[in-house]
């Protein structure tokens, strides 16, 4: 399978729909993403990761 990249502003526009729609699985599934990435955007968004520009690809939990 190959891993698909988004663009920022892509990523930012995704993360704005969330956050006005309240969603994330209906906004994951209209842009055919897993959820699990849109939610980690999300995390990011909120801790200041679009502030600087950049949001980077989520680390697993362990």
């Amino acid at each position: 399978m190959v891993r698909r990249k988004f663009s920022q502003q892509f990523k930012e526009q995704v993360v704005k729909e969330c956050l006005e729609n309240g969603n994330v699985s209906i906004v994951a599934r209209k842009h055919d993403i897993l959820s699990n990435v849109v939610n980690c955007w999300v995390r990011q968004y909120q801790n200041g990761g679009l502030s600087n520009g950049k949001i980077r690809v989520c680390q697993r939990r362990i």
